[in-house]
């Protein structure tokens, strides 16, 4: 039940996490870090994304990018996130064009002070994310970099793992925060985890 998420996130507060990240797309999961943190937001780092919208998978469009955030705010109980992400699945998609009209909507509503920072995140469109990145239009990337090279349910290819390198490199040189995403091998633990245990 939605009590036992809502204590399982605020259990992970107390036992010392602060940084959070969510999406519309992640089922009730904003809903349920709002309930859960609502009376420490000034003590944690969180993250959202825009991009795909939850209700039907489409992908954004820009004139929704302001709707989208404001819902995802009143879900998460807060007038401010630190973070806005453009969901990959935009780029992975639509191509990096598409991205950064999602971006010019996105460094206005900054502006008006509904978030901190611009990101950017990819299971494994690392050439498309290594063009934004290069843009210098974002501050953080949360990239899938784990203990298997893998992306999503497939084997990542030598050219996307090197592309991938670049990322981070081309990150670190414009001194863009990095978080890892798919730490454990995403499905490689997930799919047949019971078994594994």
């Amino acid at each position: 039940p939605r009590s036992q998420r809502v204590a399982m996130v605020r259990h992970a507060f107390e036992s010392g996490i602060r940084y959070f990240d969510t999406s519309p797309n992640y089922g009730e999961s904003e809903g349920i870090l709002g309930e859960a943190l609502a009376d420490v937001r000034d003590q944690i780092y969180l993250a959202t994304k825009v991009g795909v919208p939850p209700s039907d998978n489409a992908i954004l469009e820009r004139s929704q990018v302001r709707a989208s955030l404001e819902a995802s705010l009143q879900r998460l109980g807060t007038d401010q996130v630190d973070c806005v992400q453009i969901h990959g699945p935009v780029f992975e998609y639509l191509g990096v064009e598409r991205a950064k009209e999602i971006y010019e909507e996105l460094v206005k509503l900054r502006e008006e002070k509904l978030f901190r920072y611009l990101g950017v995140t990819a299971h494994n469109a690392f050439e498309a994310m290594y063009t934004l990145i290069d843009s210098g239009l974002a501050d953080q990337a949360l990239i899938g970099y784990g203990y298997f090279p893998k992306g999503m349910d497939t084997l990542l290819s030598h050219a996307n793992l090197a592309w991938r390198e670049r990322c981070l490199s081309r990150a670190r040189e414009l001194g863009m925060g990095v978080v890892a995403m798919k730490v454990l091998g995403s499905f490689v633990f997930g799919y047949r985890a019971a078994e594994i245990v």
